[in-house]
């Protein structure tokens, strides 16, 4: 067995094989502040059989791999209950939970039609992110600015991804400003690093490029 230290502080706990020194058997990521934020299993360093992410103590996700290989049927919760699965064997994604519509409007907003024109207006069927990893990035690599801190600047800076036709993160970029230009400096900066995975955006039954806000919240705790 090893464990890793991250930046944040928080543990990884995995074993290796011997032989190659790949990862096998199980494997959890622990909290600095306790509890589980990941758990799932290894084979031949790949992962394998199901990974459960966890917020706050709650299950946030199960997702299912085979020899490295997303498959079967990935669930997504919010607040502990099923919010939505997508089956990666048939391409379809279920719902079970009403969408929240005006703040999807607000976050799914825009996508490239058939002439490469951005259409200011969400899809049919928006992007759907399948890692919460990048929140990992975030409390890891997020630091606020002291110019900020000093000044009593705080805000959501909501960083403007590109997300292409096969899922892929594409560009970065401030899509709505903070009205502080060191914040959302640090918002992009920290945003990079991630690595972000979706279902891609959808219009007419075809596959499209869109664009999904990201928020990076910055609060003083003081306040």
């Amino acid at each position: 067995m090893k464990t890793a230290k991250l930046g944040s502080f928080d543990t990884e706990v995995f074993y290796v094989n011997k032989s190659d020194k790949s990862r096998q058997g199980p494997y959890t990521l622990n909290s600095k502040f306790g509890g589980t934020l990941i758990s799932g299993f290894y084979s031949a360093g790949q992962k394998d059989s199901v990974w459960i992410y966890y917020q706050q103590r709650q299950i946030e996700s199960k997702r299912y791999y085979k020899k490295g290989v997303r498959t079967g049927t990935w669930e997504f919760y919010k607040k502990g209950e099923l919010d939505w699965t997508y089956n990666f064997d048939s391409s379809k994604a279920t719902f079970f939970l009403p969408e929240d519509t005006p703040r999807n409007n607000e976050r799914y907003v825009a996508y490239m039609d058939g002439n490469s024109n951005w259409v200011h207006f969400p899809p049919e069927k928006h992007a759907l992110l399948i890692n919460s990893d990048y929140l990992l990035v975030l409390q890891s690599n997020l630091r606020y600015p002291e110019e900020a801190q000093n000044k009593n600047q705080q805000g959501i800076v909501r960083i403007a991804v590109v997300v292409d036709q096969q899922g892929n993160q594409e560009i970065f970029d401030v899509g709505v400003s903070s009205g502080f230009p060191s914040l959302d400096a640090e918002a992009l900066r920290v945003m990079k690093l991630t690595h972000l995975e979706f279902i891609p955006a959808e219009n007419k039954g075809i596959k499209v490029k869109s664009i999904v806000l990201m928020d990076v919240n910055f609060r003083l705790e003081s306040n």
